[in-house]
This record gives structure tokens, sequence and C-alpha cells, in this order.
């Protein structure tokens, strides 16, 4: 129903919920609400001080948290054709892969 992949911090003691997702077809149980739940009880058990959601600010984040960091995102290459069209290539993809999640989604 619901699968989550972390990564843990013992240094700073703090447990990074990385890769959360759900079945839809189980909403009705709120399985991504338990499974954080759950992820955050652990960390507590564990001694972990700090829970990090992570980049995106999807409202269940922002309903869960008491400190908010923004971050940025930069991407830095060299000068060059080559180097532009693998760049725009990316860029490509990663559109096309958000229609397509929008399109299967519609279509479910």
């Amino acid at each position: 129903m619901a699968a989550q992949g972390s990564f843990l911090e013992p240094s700073s003691r703090t447990l990074l919920g990385y890769m959360m997702g759900y079945n839809p077809e189980f909403s009705r149980l709120s399985p991504g609400a338990v499974l954080v739940a759950l992820s955050i009880r652990h960390a507590i058990e564990n001694g972990f001080r700090r829970y990090d959601f992570a980049r995106g600010g999807e409202d269940f984040k922002l309903s869960l948290c008491t400190n908010v960091k923004y971050t940025s995102h930069t991407k830095l290459t060299r000068r060059g054709l080559k180097v532009a069209a693998i760049n725009a290539g990316r860029s490509g993809f990663v559109a096309a892969k958000g229609i397509a999640r929008t399109l299967l989604r519609r279509s479910a």
C-alpha cells in the first residue's frame, strides 16, 4: 500500500524521508499519512532530533512541519553546443515524463 526510502545522518541526528509513495486505490485508508507517522515515530525512538521531508512543497509536508527551510537548485555546465544539446534533451525528457504522468493519472 505504501513505501518509503530514507537516508539517515547519525552525526546530525537527522532522518531524511526521501521517496514516499502509496497506491491511490487505498487513499481512503491514508496509507501515506500512516507511513510518515510511523517513520517519524521510528526516528524519535532511535534518537533522531530532526526529520527532513526533503525537496518539494507538498501540502502534507507543510502540514506536518514546524520549520521550513527553502532550497534552490542550480545547474553549472560547460559552454558549448554539445553540452547545450544534452541539457536541452534532458529538459525535454523531464517535461515529457511529467506530461505522461498527468495523462496516466487521468486515465486511471
